[in-house]
């Protein structure tokens, strides 16, 4: 079985690198028989393997452009869009679901032309451009609705609920949650456990914890499918036991924490783990048990993929921010740890920065091959790309630049107690950057005020320790 399954991924890796390469292992097949073979190896691969099902579903996009075959040529759009999106690879994704709306516009398929708008609404609040990703998720809605397909409305609809979450809108958030409900089909427990999740999440957001925990335990009640059923209550476990904690129900949130934590270690995703495992941190910071935190935040990040960009991963690094910052307690963490931390995040930074690098590469070569168009969606493809490029960089890594100003202030703390002369050179540095940055930020932004406060916190402290006066921190 073994040898079988190595002689199946050589198969597969042989046939992927030929049609990188451009040869057509179906060529002695007709059109219609290459169309099939290769729609087999897509659906074959689409959940399992992300770069074969790219360059099957590549070489059945040239093969449908040839014939003319419409129909196979959506179902690849739609294979390469997704699998783009699964291997973040976001620039390439929005190419193809414009793409894919462009078509389905050209045949009249309302619900193909939401299915795309749905797409690139989710990425554009990936990269927490939020007011855009609404525009193309009501449209969704919209299309989806004209098209009487209404479990795809209630999902457009919890889409839409949870931006408004994220832009800290829980009241408009609780409505539109409650509209997908209402259209949610029976059959959907999956989702709408995911709905009653939400509703809890924006309840915790208005203060009202009681009913959150309601609206939790919802969330795990309606499921009747097996499968869905350890995930959902990890999910509601993790939530259940936050809501505790932020009534300062600490032995209750210790609880439903424990819980949630045992069934996502089995569950291998590391993401979500280390999720818990910060909100366990969290906890034992509460308790002043500073070596019990760093041990569970250590335990989430060991797991995590330090080079790929985790909105998890900088929540964990902020609360150890946190810790190091506490004027309760004095050095709190080791500076060789502290520089460990600090590097972690520049890491963070820096694959951002490889995407934003990578979106303009995109987006440039795309602009070379298509001209300029006068097509309104085009002319929006180009704004929106451009967006992108920006937002994402700035707005996804603005907790990641918040950390690293923590950490750069941090650092410089620990120098002082050695060598007073040269804190003071990094701390002009470092109010130099902060206050360009503040100013430079728009007001979407301004958690970057937070870090300013903390480094004049910092200047404070530091002129009673050493007589410092204003005139050491000047520029």
């Amino acid at each position: 079985m073994k040898n079988l399954c190595l002689v199946i991924f050589f198969f597969g890796l042989g046939v992927c690198n030929s049609l990188n390469a451009g040869s057509n292992p179906w060529k002695h097949l007709s059109s219609d028989r290459q169309i099939d073979s290769l729609t087999a190896y897509v659906q074959k691969f689409s959940e399992k393997n992300h770069d074969l099902t790219i360059a099957y579903a590549q070489w059945l996009r040239k093969v449908a452009h040839e014939t003319k075959n419409d129909e196979a040529m959506v179902f690849a759009l739609i294979e390469l869009a997704w699998a783009h999106k699964k291997k973040d690879n976001l620039d390439q994704s929005i190419l193809y679901y414009f793409d894919l709306e462009r078509i389905n516009k050209q045949l009249g398929d309302i619900g193909g032309q939401a299915t795309a708008y749905f797409n690139i609404g989710q990425i554009f609040a990936k990269v927490y451009e939020y007011d855009k990703a609404l525009n193309y998720l009501e449209r969704a809605k919209d299309f989806y609705e004209e098209a009487k397909q209404y479990g795809k409305v209630s999902k457009a609809l919890y889409e839409i609920a949870t931006r408004y979450i994220e832009k800290k809108q829980p009241d408009i958030a609780t409505k539109r949650l409650k509209q997908a409900l209402e259209v949610c089909q029976d059959e959907m427990d999956a989702h709408r456990s995911m709905i009653y999740n939400r509703l809890g999440w924006a309840a915790k957001d208005q203060h009202n914890y009681v009913l959150a925990r309601d609206y939790y335990y919802k969330s795990i009640t309606v499921l009747n499918q097996p499968e869905d059923y350890d995930k959902k209550r990890a999910i509601a476990f993790n939530n259940i036991g936050e809501t505790h904690l932020l009534e300062g129900r600490r032995d209750s949130a210790a609880y439903y924490f424990d819980k949630a934590i045992k069934i996502k270690n089995n569950l291998g995703n590391h993401e979500s783990s280390l999720e818990t495992l910060t909100q366990l941190a969290r906890l034992a910071y509460e308790y002043d048990q500073i070596e019990m935190a760093r041990k569970y935040l250590d335990q989430g990040i060991a797991n995590m993929n330090l080079a790929k960009p985790s909105q998890k991963l900088v929540e964990a690094l902020e609360l150890i921010t946190m810790i190091v910052n506490d004027p309760k307690y004095e050095s709190p963490i080791p500076y060789k740890d502290v520089t460990y931390y600090m590097n972690l995040q520049q890491q963070q930074l820096s694959a951002l920065q490889d995407l934003k690098d990578q979106l303009n590469k995109t987006t440039g070569r795309y602009h070379v091959q298509a001209g300029i168009s006068q097509d309104k969606f085009e002319q929006e493809r180009r704004t929106l790309y451009a967006s992108i490029n920006k937002q994402n960089y700035w707005k996804y890594g603005l907790s990641g630049a918040s950390v690293v100003l923590s950490f750069l202030v941090v650092f410089g703390f620990f120098r002082v107690r050695r060598e007073k002369r040269e804190k003071q050179t990094v701390l002009q540095d470092k109010d130099a950057f902060v206050t360009e940055q503040v100013k430079n930020y728009d007001q979407r932004i301004l958690q970057m005020l937070i870090v300013k406060a903390e480094y004049e916190e910092m200047k404070t402290r530091l002129k009673k320790d050493f007589g410092l006066d204003d005139e050491d921190f000047s520029t």
